[in-house]
């Protein structure tokens, strides 16, 4: 007992007492404040939200329904209760909007790449965007490692314009002077039935020459043969082989009867299809030439030209540089 009369063992009941009823009512009060503020919060809900259990529990554990629950209030409630599984809501609804940003980024670098490899229309210029690729192409890699670029059609060259009466001879000069061998069928007539027509085989490099010549007249026909070696010539007759002067050499039995298109006057173009024909007349004033030449090599075909006194050359060029092989000299030597 104390001073007052009073057991110590009752004093602490009654303290333990009197703060167990403190402790009530203060919860009774937060008790009745909760509910007035979910009174005021349920009157602005339209449906009200049917109470959730929570998993393994009952009574106390839950939701509770009626004026006081929410949708908010149910959401903060699953989300405490399951976080593992509104994580994994969490990074699915990251993943669809992560998948959405990449397909629109996507979208829009082919709609630029497409944009930069259009052809422009008419009148507007060619701007490449930059940083984006022009052609993203797989080129196909032969043996080796060789890139192989497959043709592309290209544009045509544009043809070059047709070459003058002036180019042309000038053409047939540069083709006369490179003349080495070759072989010449000339025939010419002097009118009143008397012709001529020679055979020519030549080696300009070895200074050889053959020669067969038959002379034509209303009384009958005659055949000379001529073979030159350098410096030595030999004329055959029926068959007979005698030695002969040489003073020109293989160069000067032919010579008259090349073009001589660098003497030409005042050239002109007859024709261009298929060969080109020119006609000229020789500086020395004797003679009017038509020369057909071949378009794509300007070899001499034919030569036909017409003398003052009305003697008329028909010349024709064959095996023009081509190899031929000649006697050295007669066959009874």
């Amino acid at each position: 007992m104390n001073g007052n009369g009073r057991d110590p063992a009752d004093s602490m009941t009654d303290s333990g007492s009197g703060s167990e009823s403190g402790a009530a009512r203060a919860a009774g009060s937060a008790e009745r404040q909760i509910e007035e503020v979910l009174t005021c919060v349920s009157g602005l809900q339209s449906h009200p939200f049917r109470c959730l259990p929570a998993p393994g529990s009952a009574g106390d554990a839950s939701v509770p329904a009626g004026p006081g629950s929410s949708p908010a209030r149910a959401v903060t409630w699953f989300a405490r209760r399951n976080p593992l599984l509104l994580a994994a809501l969490s990074l699915a609804v990251g993943a669809v909007m992560l998948l959405g940003v990449l397909f629109a980024i996507s979208s829009l670098d082919g709609y630029m790449v497409t944009r930069s490899i259009r052809p422009p229309g008419p009148g507007v210029s060619f701007t490449p965007v930059a940083g984006v690729d022009q052609v993203r192409v797989a080129q196909p890699q032969a043996a080796g490692g060789v890139v192989a670029v497959p043709n592309q059609p290209g544009v045509p060259p544009r043809a070059p314009p047709p070459m003058t009466a002036a180019e042309w001879v000038q053409r047939v000069s540069e083709v006369e002077a490179g003349l080495e061998t070759g072989e010449i069928v000339a025939q010419i007539d002097y009118g009143n039935g008397n012709r001529a027509e020679t055979i020519m085989t030549f080696d300009l490099k070895q200074d050889r020459l053959v020669s067969t010549t038959t002379y034509t007249n209303p009384s009958g026909s005659e055949t000379r043969e001529l073979i030159t070696n350098g410096a030595r010539s030999w004329e055959g007759r029926d068959g007979v082989w005698s030695p002969v002067s040489e003073e020109e050499g293989a160069w000067g039995r032919i010579q008259a009867f090349l073009p001589a298109a660098a003497l030409a006057a005042d050239p002109v173009i007859v024709d261009g299809e298929p060969a080109v024909t020119l006609r000229w007349r020789s500086r020395a004033g004797d003679a009017e030439a038509t020369l057909r030449v071949d378009s794509a090599t300007g070899i001499p075909q034919e030569l036909r030209r017409i003398m003052p006194d009305g003697v008329t050359w028909t010349i024709a060029y064959r095996a023009w540089n081509v190899p031929v092989r000649i006697p050295i000299g007669p066959p009874t030597t």
